[in-house]
């Protein structure tokens, strides 16, 4: 497993030559997002397109059609592609579209038994048996379609439990790829979160989509480092500690990152006013102001003079939620905040924070999915708030420092890895970090914000300038995992290159 901390240069990385990426995934921003994964297969694989295009390589995107992507352009490429299950079959249609300004194709696998007829991407009516017969439907389809399409080596990102039935099938089913062990397609699992594993009784034994995957493909990643070594541990495994660390050796973690063109305060057409590094200050007034009016807090000076401390989240117990509704009776709105909550979840939280919000003037909830008001809050807010349980990357934390929103984190996965406490690192910092799952800790790192921002203008003005600067984008994480896919394709190869590649991202994205 790979330890990223050391500074390396990552300036030339190996590229495979003449293969086909085939990234598998169940969303894809903005045509199916539903959460993170969604963000990532709408930007890496057009990080990984301008890398792995010069070199004769093929990168695409391979995702159902769901019922909400109805009348997206595009075009039928395969017409009855026939998928056989048991005594009767399967039919998808193939259509080809792209991303919105991209280069990368995707593919959309039509079929209404499975995808097509349902307008969430994650249906919640349907039994666990369901899902996976859609999701091992889906993979037959992907493995037929990819075996026509060229004579390229082939190489298949798969992403979360969803996609695992790919590697397993290549594994277990000869009928799904007429080829010989040694000419098998490569698999790469990127592991989002392992809290989520497909687990099913299944003719009197126990199958776990997850593990399967986790045992079948040839190496595997997760979203962050220190997440790839949480994982390994009782605490953080969720169940396969034991099968994670018996395979540590193709184990490896890789930053997500964000794409700077989609979130730039600089030309971002949702914010009352742009701005840039040099006007911050002005910007942040401005919205600030703008997200009073919306949200129909009034302008009253007091109000606007308090620390905005904004959360953007799925409303999951993963996200700490918890934890800040104790923290308002352990003393959060005893300082001069304003706490701004966004998002969408447990029935159970939304309830919980509707209340609080009755409670407590200083917070406002705002229980729906509104990316507008996101992009506003993240421009509002001096602050930018993830207590998380655990988090494997984040892209929260990331957008916040693009904004100019000072991130107060908890100290765990993704979030340990992209925000440096200020207080220990005066010079360095660029977030508050806390690190025991106490509502007393979140309370000390927002007070440490409030009280620099008060009593310290100066380097607060530095800290934000910090983070705004620092270069959190797809580009370097492109590199590594075509580091990993040129090792994965020519064997051969050493992977030193791409530990050399890994070590340097997180210093680098650091120093800005």
């Amino acid at each position: 497993m790979v330890d990223v901390h050391k500074p390396l240069s990552v300036r030339h990385a190996h590229v495979p030559s003449h293969a086909s990426v085939w990234f598998c995934t169940m969303e894809v921003a903005p045509f199916s997002k539903v959460g993170g994964l969604g963000d990532v297969a709408g930007s890496l694989p057009e990080a990984l397109y301008r890398l792995l295009s010069p070199r004769g390589s093929d990168m695409a995107i391979l995702t159902p059609l769901h019922g909400k992507m109805r009348g997206l352009q595009s075009r039928v490429v395969i017409k009855e592609l026939v998928v056989p299950h048991r005594d009767t079959c399967w039919r998808f249609n193939v259509h080809l579209a792209s991303l919105p300004d991209g280069n990368v194709p995707v593919y959309l696998f039509e079929n209404h038994d499975g995808f097509t007829n349902f307008e969430q991407v994650y249906p919640t009516h349907l039994s666990i048996e369901d899902e996976v017969l859609r999701y091992e439907m889906f993979a037959k389809a992907v493995l037929s379609f990819a075996c026509r399409q060229s004579a390229k080596a082939h190489l298949f990102h798969l992403n979360d439990w969803h996609t695992t039935p790919v590697a397993t099938l290549l594994h277990t089913d000869p009928s799904c790829w007429p080829a010989t062990p040694e000419t098998r397609p490569k698999t790469l699992l990127t592991i989002h979160s392992l809290g989520y594993q497909g687990i099913l009784e299944e003719a009197g034994r126990t199958r776990n989509l997850m593990a399967e995957g986790i045992q079948y493909c040839d190496a595997l990643t997760t979203v962050s480092p220190t997440y790839a070594r949480e994982i390994c541990t009782p605490e953080g495994g969720a169940g396969l500690h034991g099968l994670m660390s018996a395979n540590q050796d193709k184990l490896h973690g890789i930053l997500n990152g964000i794409d700077r063109v989609a979130f730039n305060p600089a030309t971002d057409t949702r914010l009352a006013r742009t701005y840039r590094v040099a006007t911050v200050q002005a910007g942040k007034a401005a919205n600030k102001k703008a997200l009073a009016e919306r949200l129909g807090l009034g302008h009253d000076p007091d109000l606007m003079h308090r620390h905005w401390v904004g959360m953007v989240t799925r409303l999951v117990d993963q996200k700490g939620l918890d934890l800040v509704l104790a923290a308002l009776d352990a003393g959060l709105v005893e300082q001069p905040v304003q706490l701004v909550i966004l998002g969408t979840g447990q029935p159970d939280l939304e309830e919980a924070l509707r209340q609080a919000a009755e409670r407590h003037p200083q917070v406002t909830a705002c229980i729906e999915f509104d990316p507008v008001l996101a992009q506003q809050i993240y421009a509002a807010c001096d602050s930018f708030l993830m207590p998380s349980k655990f988090e494997p990357c984040g892209l929260g934390q990331l957008i916040a420092l693009r904004y100019g929103a000072v991130p107060i984190v908890r100290k765990v996965g993704g979030l340990a890895d992209t925000v440096l406490d200020v207080t220990e690192s005066p010079e360095a910092g660029n977030g508050f970090v806390f690190d025991a799952y106490e509502a007393e800790g979140l309370v000390d790192a927002v007070r440490r914000a409030v009280d620099m921002k008060t009593d310290y203008p100066e380097s607060w003005q530095a800290l934000v300038e910090r983070g705004m600067r620092q270069e959190w984008s797809w580009h370097q994480s492109a590199q590594a995992y075509c580091e990993l896919y040129h090792h994965l394709l020519c064997p051969q190869s050493s992977i030193a290159s791409f530990f050399h590649t890994c070590k340097s991202i997180v210093t680098r994205c650091l120093k800005g």
